[in-house]
């Protein structure tokens, strides 16, 4: 997975991508994704998250392998206005597992989210108890 990860990081147009998400996270306007360089660019960051839904979804890794090192990659690039507009709304049928996973990995993160709440509930109870 760490060599998928390099891979990942070694594409100049997903690198670029990460750049553009970033920027509008800091309230900069992403370009327009119907420009051939970036267009281009969309569709690569799209194959490479289409092959990590693929390493998933046939059990190959685990949402606990992969969350740390691509949850925010995954859901900033999904969840982005702009590219749900130009390229996964409309051709929505050829994304299919990207969506199954997106709707599985966010199950996911909401469980991790009450078990962490959960210990930290029962670790106050037991300092509590034990008056410390």
């Amino acid at each position: 997975m760490v060599q998928f990860y390099v891979l990942f990081y070694q594409q100049k147009d997903v690198v670029q991508m990460l750049g553009y998400l970033k920027d509008k996270v800091n309230g900069i306007k992403m370009p327009n994704l119907k420009e051939k360089q970036n267009y281009a660019g969309m569709i690569n960051y799209l194959s490479w998250l289409r092959t990590l839904c693929s390493l998933i979804d046939r059990n190959i890794v685990s949402f606990d392998v992969v969350d740390e090192m691509f949850s925010y990659k995954f859901f900033a690039f999904l969840n982005c206005k702009e590219i749900q507009d130009v390229e996964l709304i409309p051709y929505a049928k050829h994304y299919s597992l990207i969506y199954e996973i997106h709707q599985k990995w966010t199950a996911y993160k909401k469980l991790i989210v009450n078990i962490l709440f959960l210990v930290k509930h029962l670790w106050i109870k037991f300092l509590t108890i034990m008056k410390l």
